[in-house]
């Protein structure tokens, strides 16, 4: 199927709906959510949920802005002070894609300017900024270490910030033949990526290197979300994530860690279902 403007712009807003509908515990009845209010169209990449704020994060591409929806009346608001670009040329090269939470602040990449920014969402403004050494793609917020680690593909490697005092560069992890996409499991202590190769990668977050190589059976690995799977939990309550390539392939692994979970990996978007048994 060819992919047009409209065709993206249709899967957005139906993302959008689908992952606060989640939030909130109900579904949409066709309704759909402007977050370019131009109509002229947004690259988006990296899509989350705020436990902490009860928000969809939205981090709005060339508009410049976070967006915040609140799942229980669908409202937004808009945290400014990234880069802006008038026109969209297609794809997620331009201002803010990636946001996370931690600390009581909100941390995005800006395409366009090449930085990483904190953000405080009470004042809804920058707080501070700091050069990247290549482009961004995802910034996640790692609360062991107090940091941030933001993804650069072209760059091959994922560069490693401080938080405090100040938002400082502190060392760079290389991953050749990658990294695309980023999750963090703070009480084991690992982040996961993948390769474009087809396989995916343990990181030891205290050492900051690599420590296992998974293949994932897919050509073209993308999106990847990690979620604490508990065997004591009653049946129907047990939660899974589904991770996506462009592959539509299938791969599932239980990391040997202190935490028990699923990682599943299908197509180009994350979603989390509730499932009615446990996998054992």
């Amino acid at each position: 199927m060819s992919i047009t403007r409209r065709n993206v712009s249709r899967w957005l807003l139906v993302s959008v709906s689908l992952i606060a509908s989640v939030a909130c515990g109900q579904l949409f009845s066709g309704e759909t959510i402007d977050i370019a209010k131009d109509k002229k169209g947004i690259g988006f990449d990296d899509l989350r949920y705020s436990p902490w704020l009860h928000r969809v994060l939205v981090p709005a591409g060339r508009t410049g802005t976070i967006v915040l929806i609140d799942p229980a009346n669908h409202h937004t608001s808009s945290i400014t002070g990234l880069s802006t670009e008038e026109s969209y040329g297609g794809g997620h090269g331009e201002g803010t894609t990636s946001v996370d939470e931690g600390e009581g602040a909100l941390y995005a990449t800006d395409r366009t300017s090449k930085e990483v920014v904190i953000i405080d969402p009470a004042a809804r403004r920058v707080t501070s900024r700091a050069a990247l050494g290549g482009s961004p793609d995802y910034v996640r917020y790692v609360g062991p270490t107090h940091e941030l680690w933001v993804t650069q593909p072209d760059a091959e490697q994922i560069e490693i910030f401080s938080i405090s005092p100040r938002l400082a560069h502190v060392a760079y992890i290389r991953a050749p033949g990658g990294p695309e996409s980023l999750v963090i499991d703070g009480p084991a202590g690992r982040a996961y990526t993948h390769l474009w190769s087809g396989t995916s990668v343990v990181i030891d977050i205290k050492s900051r290197s690599i420590i296992a190589r998974w293949p994932n059976q897919c050509k073209g690995s993308r999106g990847i979300a990690y979620t604490f799977y508990s065997p004591l939990a009653p049946r129907g309550r047990r939660w899974f994530s589904t991770l996506h390539t462009t592959e539509q392939c299938l791969s599932r692994r239980r990391p040997a860690t202190a935490s028990t979970s699923l990682i599943t990996i299908l197509r180009d978007a994350i979603s989390i279902f509730l499932a009615p048994e446990a996998q054992r």
